[in-house]
């Protein structure tokens, strides 16, 4: 009588013998994403191992799990490429009527909801769209609360926290930083009430450094943005007068000197906000002269021209800010007809169309600024 041995071959697999388990790389980190290598172990039970299956959890980030995708394969390895929850934060402001804000509050870009409690800046002030940061630092610039404040403080966005000192503004009574934008090492901004563009360090501290002059005078509320190389400054309000500023002018960031002309928005308005993925740059909102504006235009960072129309928020807004993922703009507050106002609203970077509802800041806030972990300039 013969022997039968239980077992057999499925699907090219020996039941009776188990792969070993495959070698996994230490992640390596990027902006909203990192890089897994695995490698097949040399026993497979007998058969070809064609993919992986991977989850992951985001520790530092509230404990999210998210799924991570074999995008690429070569020989036994195989390219994982995860999307992290990119955080978006939020600094002061006012309720346009008087009270003043040091609120951080911060949101999870890639989902949708209401701000959650980050943290206090060490002044109650507005401060116009004035921040911004890379993955590790996010710096307010100065500001307002009854008088110019000519502080710069910092937060690590990763960690919930009030903000640390990093230095001061030149003292005079134009302490507002419009348009801040930011690549990984530098963070640069226009001044209030004139042409000049200063530009910090953001790994270091210390005071601001002179950058070189606008192609433009603003007196107050331009959109700010920027790729890894480029930055732009959009809209405005003139020194006098009731003509808008339309201009969008652009720096190259890691060096210094004027900027240059880079083309004009479909609308003057000023009290626009802006944000970027790496290659396209988004101006928000504001104030045309004759009312609020709902218009999103938009700009290929790397080239030059007008802006062209994207859509429209869900309502006219100005003096609001945003901040950015690699896919997705969240605009948050601003001044609206009849007061300010505590609404988000979002929209997908690399697509067209108009706003959809995220959720609410903590209060009705205009003059914040905002920054993020994932934006453009970091990628």
């Amino acid at each position: 009588m013969g022997v039968h041995k239980k077992g057999g071959l499925v699907g090219g697999f020996d039941q009776l013998r188990a792969p070993d388990a495959p070698t996994i790389s230490v992640a390596t980190a990027g902006t909203g994403e990192l890089a897994v290598t695995i490698t097949n172990p040399s026993n497979t039970g007998g058969g070809d191992i064609t993919g992986y299956a991977v989850s992951a959890l985001t520790g530092p980030i509230e404990d999210t799990t998210f799924a991570v995708t074999v995008v690429s394969s070569g020989g036994n390895k195989y390219a994982i490429d995860g999307s992290f929850p990119t955080r978006g934060l939020f600094m002061g402001g006012s309720n346009g009527a008087g009270s003043y804000y040091n609120t951080i509050q911060y949101i999870d870009i890639s989902t949708t909801g209401n701000t959650t409690d980050f943290g206090d800046l060490t002044e109650s002030k507005e401060v116009w769209d004035g921040v911004a940061g890379n993955a590790t630092r996010s710096i307010s610039f100065g500001g307002n609360a009854n008088g110019a404040t000519n502080v710069i403080e910092y937060v690590n966005p990763t960690s919930a926290g009030n903000g640390t000192d990093f230095g001061d503004m030149p003292v005079n009574d134009t302490n507002v930083a419009l348009a801040a934008l930011a690549n990984n090492t530098r963070a640069v901004y226009q001044r209030k009430e004139g042409v000049t563009v200063e530009y910090v360090t953001i790994a270091s501290t210390g005071n601001p450094s002179d950058f070189g002059d606008a192609t433009v005078y603003r007196r107050l509320g331009a959109a700010g943005f920027a790729s890894t190389t480029r930055g732009c400054i959009a809209g405005g309000m003139p020194a006098s007068g009731s003509t808008l500023v339309n201009v969008i002018d652009y720096i190259t960031i890691g060096s210094t000197g004027n900027s240059t002309d880079f083309g004009d928005l479909t609308v003057a308005r000023y009290g626009p906000t802006g944000c970027s993925n790496a290659t396209r740059g988004l101006i928000l909102g504001g104030e045309t002269g004759s009312g609020f504006s709902d218009v999103i235009d938009y700009v290929t960072i790397a080239s030059t021209g007008n802006a062209t129309d994207f859509g429209d928020l869900l309502a006219g807004v100005q003096s609001g800010t945003a901040c950015a993922s690699t896919t997705r703009a969240v605009k948050g507050g601003g001044s609206i007809s009849g007061g300010t106002q505590d609404v988000m609203q979002y929209v997908t970077i690399a697509s067209t169309g108009d706003a959809t509802d995220f959720g609410d800041l903590a209060a009705n806030t205009y003059r914040l600024g905002a920054t993020s972990v994932g934006h453009g300039g970091l990628s």
